[in-house]
């Protein structure tokens, strides 16, 4: 039997988008000093809200989409640096929106293990 529950569905995706910004923003932090590199930036958060609201297909979750390393839109043009601060700040709110979630997954998890046990005795 699988189980279908859309909240748990929509916390997995989110916790795979923060990850995802996660790996993006390290990425650019690591890179602060290559000359070149150009910041990451690729609307996540309304790709995130477009992924989070599409429906996918019975018993699939489907990808969310693949980090793409462009030019930062804030950025001069021809600019190569990172702004660490502007990083730093993101990564930081990025990862308390993965540590919400990752929390109301796990309560999620405790309320269905409540109704399974109910439901047993």
């Amino acid at each position: 039997m699988l189980l279908s529950d859309r909240t748990l569905l929509l916390l997995e995706r989110s916790l795979d988008a923060h990850l995802v910004r996660h790996n993006r923003l390290a990425g650019d932090i690591a890179n602060v000093e290559t000359p070149g590199y150009r910041a990451s930036d690729r609307g996540f958060e309304a790709e995130m809200a477009q992924a989070l609201t599409r429906d996918p297909e019975p018993g699939q979750t489907p990808p969310l989409p693949a980090v793409e390393a462009t030019q930062a839109p804030d950025a001069a043009p021809g600019s190569d640096r990172v702004d660490l601060d502007r990083a730093m700040s993101e990564l930081a709110a990025n990862a308390g929106g993965y540590s919400a979630a990752a929390r109301l997954a796990g309560r999620r998890l405790a309320m269905l293990r409540q109704v399974v046990a109910d439901g047993a005795a």
